[in-house]
């Protein structure tokens, strides 16, 4: 998959001494790939993965940093693979820096308000649709809330699951009869917004789909020269 191999270059190549990717230079990044990135569609669809490759690697860098009961103590111990010089940098500039601190603190408090979230890690979910990993939005909502080992995320997500179950196949109340109905039709709501928003987006994906395969053709022929 591309965005295995992404990660891959991330990992091992990526310029970790930049705020973000989109910060790093594009002589930097180009050396990397043996494709022509000067392709707006391709550049587009790389660049957006090598920054969520990139997002998702400063996340596990620091949820190590977050390890250490200290700023001292998280200096002496480099994320496994990363440089000291690297690390050192990072902890400086990035954790420890004021506008970090700010924003984390701005994260977790949102957070905070979400009646429950989902354990899909990085992967956008529209590609488990995509890739026929799951029959349905229903099945998605469980996939992605919900592990053999620690069960559901929390009871609100379970319970929610529960309600998607039984509207799943019942057709819309015509008369409520007394009957307060709000709770359905926000549910129907949520699901019919879903269904739009995925048929929208059907014919991007398959080109997107179909520059990706010819990414990977290439990218393939890179990890060859490699070994």
């Amino acid at each position: 998959m591309l965005s295995s191999e992404c990660g891959y270059l991330v990992r091992r190549f990526a310029h970790l001494q930049h705020e973000k990717w989109s910060k790093i230079p594009k002589s930097k990044k180009q050396s990397k790939f043996k494709i022509d990135l000067n392709l707006p569609h391709v550049c587009r669809c790389v660049n957006n993965i090598m920054g969520g490759r990139y997002r998702d690697m400063r996340h596990w860098m620091y949820d190590h940093y977050l390890d250490y009961p200290s700023f001292e103590e998280a200096l002496k111990h480099p994320y496994p693979g990363i440089c000291l010089n690297d690390w050192d940098w990072f902890c400086h500039n990035i954790y420890n820096s004021t506008s970090f601190q700010t924003q984390s603190t701005k994260n977790k408090a949102n957070r905070a308000k979400l009646p429950y979230v989902h354990c899909g890690g990085s992967r956008p979910f529209v590609n488990y649709l995509e890739d026929d990993m799951v029959d349905g939005e229903i099945e998605l909502f469980r996939v992605t809330h919900f592990n053999k080992t620690n069960g559901w995320v929390n009871e609100v997500a379970h319970s929610k699951h529960a309600i998607f179950r039984g509207l799943g196949n019942r057709p819309h109340p015509t008369s409520t009869r007394g009957i307060d109905t709000s709770e359905a039709d926000r549910l129907y709501g949520i699901i019919s917004s879903q269904k739009s928003r995925l048929d929208s987006q059907d014919v991007e994906l398959k080109e997107q789909k179909k520059t990706i395969d010819q990414l990977e053709s290439k990218l393939s022929q890179f990890e060859s020269m490699m070994q």
